[in-house]
């Protein structure tokens, strides 16, 4: 879509934000890289680092960080588009500092926004009021979003190249002390000293030094000073902790007691972290006393934080799986306000994590139930993270018979799919699925762990983004934990980046330093490799990104062609005439790759572009699969059966008749 600038609505650090008007007559906000206001020299450095901040900004879909609507990065000068503001938090709190007395919406929707970032292991690392946006929404309700990505980074480390090592970036108000003189240094903790120094505009005001420890009058104290400790490691150690102290703080419900042991044993979880075992006893006891005369146990729920849930892991699993029963049932047991979902939702992680099979199961429908029931969006995507494709097949089968013994409103509690219009069953290691989204396609998928038990393979179902359809399948290379996590590292920034304008070329170069960047974390670069195969479909055009050895072939008839391109010494050796086909199925180094994804070398990325009609269809498969099933075989299976769902029981039932040794997973599409 085409832009007409209409003003100049703010500058940042290198770029400049117009208010446009797009073709359809909407308002947008467009921000174009300003290189004229920095010596020629650093031109391709900006340049880099406006790119990294529109995919750092792609990368997050969440309502509380400002969406990337589009950009165009080949442009000169490049640029991004973003929904248009009604202003910032900067704008409110120069009109009013206490925010009218309510201060909570833009607080809990920015931690939100920042947890968000820390869970796709980025830092904001510039977080102040003028990168808090507002925009009103229809109901006449405000949400704050966080912008202005320039400086964010996914970890310790990465910023060499674009900032250096003894430049300051961020404003200098707002940024922690350990980041004065070198942003490398930045952790989660970084952006939760800048939120500390937020609530010091709203509850302390007046001038203070720039990276010090601060500190307000009131309840805010403790708070304010934990989130600007000198030292991170002093400050909350997660945005939850953050989260859970400020609406405790902030929480003016008054609490009325059914008895003075009630009392007494909230008073208890109040001032105490981790209590005794006569402690707990007394307040089990009292749970127990209060079922058996009907009375509520939501305050001694309320009261529960998270160290107490941690606190009775340790010292009694028991008790803490009979108490996350009672949570869950605690968390659908009322309404409660957006605030406070989310602080269920972070004890009900910790429950999730630590708990047994039954207790997972009910504490994920209980996420379901009270993310739809309050349009928690946020809740909901805890729901599908804990029972989405990568659920364990056990928990599955647990959820499902926790549905059906208590008539649990599954389908109309389910949230709607974002992407391919699609129904799946099976487990978190098969599925099949239906579509009418992109042209309609009939999927079939599989990944299945190899004799060494641990699973490197990663497979990700069709997805529609606008008019194109994504897939992708990888295999990490190597037998350590390490290759698993970089074939779901590759899959992850597939899904977050893809975008039909998107040249492979730039989301490969970005995958890769994601691996860079998690090699630096883990301290291992030679563990982190992996293959990749990625298929966008457009219409009746498909196109191909791969690097390594997986597979994408290409059925129609009886007919086959491999549209990938096997990066392999013997495939090398072969295309030489070197070796022959017979010689080849003997060569000792046949598994050798010549190119693979990796965080300490350089790989060879291979494209493709061919048509597809009705009929067609497409497998991706990991070395393990095409190795058991010949492409020859594959097509006969195809051509002699018509039927999809016939064609992919067929290749299933053959698969299982061969010996595995090596994890084997297959995608198959048909174009309907």
């Amino acid at each position: 879509m085409q832009y007409s600038k209409i003003e100049e609505i703010g500058r940042g650090g290198f770029g400049i934000v117009y208010k446009a008007q797009g073709e359809d007559g909407d308002k947008y906000a467009v921000k174009v890289l300003n290189p004229a206001a920095f010596p020629q020299d650093d031109h391709a450095m900006l340049i880099r680092r406006f790119e990294r901040e529109v995919r750092y900004q792609q990368m997050v879909d969440h309502p509380n960080v400002v969406r990337v609507i589009e950009h165009d990065l080949t442009t000169s000068p490049p640029y991004f588009v973003m929904p248009i503001a009604a202003g910032s938090l900067k704008d409110d709190l120069e009109a009013d500092r206490t925010l009218g007395g309510a201060p909570r919406k833009p607080l809990f929707d920015i931690l939100a926004g920042l947890e968000a970032l820390h869970k796709k292991g980025l830092r904001h690392r510039d977080l102040k009021p003028a990168n808090v946006l507002k925009f009103p929404q229809p109901d006449g309700s405000v949400i704050y979003g966080i912008s202005d990505f320039g400086l964010t980074t996914p970890g310790v480390g990465q910023t060499s190249t674009l900032t250096g090592s003894n430049m300051a970036g961020g404003t200098p108000m707002y940024r922690p002390p350990e980041c004065a003189n070198n942003f490398r240094r930045a952790t989660e903790q970084a952006d939760i000293y800048s939120f500390g120094a937020i609530l010091h505009d709203i509850f302390g005001g007046g001038a203070r030094v720039p990276h010090s420890e601060l500190t307000v009058a009131g309840a805010l104290k403790p708070v304010v000073e934990k989130c600007t400790k000198a030292q991170p490691r002093r400050r909350y150690a997660s945005i939850a902790a953050l989260r859970e102290h400020l609406f405790n703080v902030l929480d003016n419900e008054t609490i009325y007691f059914f008895s003075r042991e009630e009392e007494d044993v909230i008073a208890i979880l109040k001032s105490k972290d981790n209590l005794t075992d006569e402690e707990w006893d007394r307040a089990f006891n009292l749970i127990d006393d209060n079922a058996d005369k009907g009375v509520s146990n939501r305050n001694l729920m309320r009261a529960l934080t998270l160290s107490h849930i941690s606190s009775i892991f340790d010292s009694s699993p028991d008790m803490f799986q009979a108490l996350g029963g009672l949570y869950a049932d605690f968390s659908v047991s009322e309404d409660f306000g957006f605030d406070y979902c989310d602080i269920i939702s972070d004890k009900a992680e910790v429950f999730f994590n630590l708990g047994d099979l039954p207790l997972k199961a009910k504490t994920a429908l209980a996420m379901l139930e009270l993310g739809t029931s309050h349009n928690r969006w946020r809740v909901e995507r805890q729901f599908m993270r804990m029972a989405g494709h990568d659920c364990d097949p056990a928990l599955a089968e647990r959820i499902k018979m926790e549905v059906i013994a208590s008539e649990f409103p599954f389908e109309k509690r389910m949230p709607a799919p974002r992407g391919v219009n699609s129904r799946e069953s099976g487990s978190a290691s098969s599925g099949v699925a239906e579509s009418n989204g992109w042209t309609g396609v009939k999927v079939g998928y599989f990944t299945i762990a190899g004799p060494k038990g641990q699973n490197h393979d990663a497979v990700l179902p069709p997805f529609q983004v606008g008019e194109c359809s994504w897939c992708a399948i990888a295999d990490g290379v190597g037998s350590s934990a390490f290759a698993g996590l970089a074939a779901r590292t590759s899959i992850a920034v597939v899904k977050q980046l893809a975008d039909s304008t998107l040249p492979m070329a730039e989301l490969f170069a970005f995958i890769r330093e994601r691996l860079s960047e998690i090699a630096r974390e883990q301290e291992n670069e030679k563990s982190i490799s992996t293959t990749l195969s990625v298929l966008r479909i457009c219409g009746n055009k498909a196109f191909v990104g791969h690097v390594g050895d997986t597979r994408i072939s290409h059925y129609r008839g009886s007919g086959v062609i491999v549209r990938s391109k096997d990066q392999t010494e013997v495939q090398n050796l072969l295309d030489g005439g070197i070796l022959s086909k017979n010689q080849a199925l003997r060569y000792p180094r046949r598994n050798v790759l010549l190119s693979a994804m990796s965080a300490n070398r350089g790989y060879d990325l291979y494209e493709k572009q061919f048509a597809v009609q009705k009929g067609d269809r497409i497998l991706l498969t990991s070395d393990g699969f095409h190795s058991k099933l010949m492409r020859r075989r594959l097509a006969d299976i195809s051509s002699s059966r018509v039927d999809f769902d016939d064609f992919w029981s067929a290749v299933k039932e053959e698969l299982s008749s061969k010996k595995l040794d090596d994890d084997a997973s297959c995608l198959a599409l048909e174009i309907d």
